[in-house]
């Protein structure tokens, strides 16, 4: 793990209260009724949120995490990992790559959460990938 992230994960409590609690943000929206996009699920209640919404399917588009894949299986939540570092962006091949994915969970009727680290960067760039 890089010493961004080392020190990152310290505060990160501290960063996610601050961007929900103080600046109103939200950690998940829809973006069609079967497509949500937001930020990577860290904590219990962001689990919480999947199960509740019947979230059939997540891709994690982060190369510097990893989702809790157990939770996952254990609820039959179909997961597809891209590797993409932090700030950068994603390829058109991973582009393409999730945006098949989306369309066949969708086509299969599951509802798709997309998410990276904060869910504005390279999660939204896939989401935009499959609007278009």
């Amino acid at each position: 793990m890089s010493l961004f992230h080392t020190v990152f994960d310290k505060f990160y409590p501290l960063i996610r209260f601050v961007y929900e609690r103080v600046q109103g943000h939200r950690w998940y929206d829809p973006i069609l009724p079967n497509l949500w996009l937001g930020g990577a699920p860290t904590y219990k209640r962001d689990y919480e949120f999947l199960l509740a919404e019947k979230m059939g399917a997540v891709i994690d588009i982060r190369n510097e995490r990893e989702d809790d894949l157990v939770l996952y299986q254990q609820h039959d939540i179909r997961h597809l990992k891209l590797r993409v570092a932090d700030i950068a962006a994603p390829t058109a091949e991973i582009v393409e790559e999730g945006v098949n994915f989306i369309h066949e969970q969708i086509e299969d009727g599951r509802i798709v959460y997309v998410h990276c680290a904060k869910g504005r960067g390279r999660s939204a760039t896939l989401v935009a990938g499959y609007l278009m």
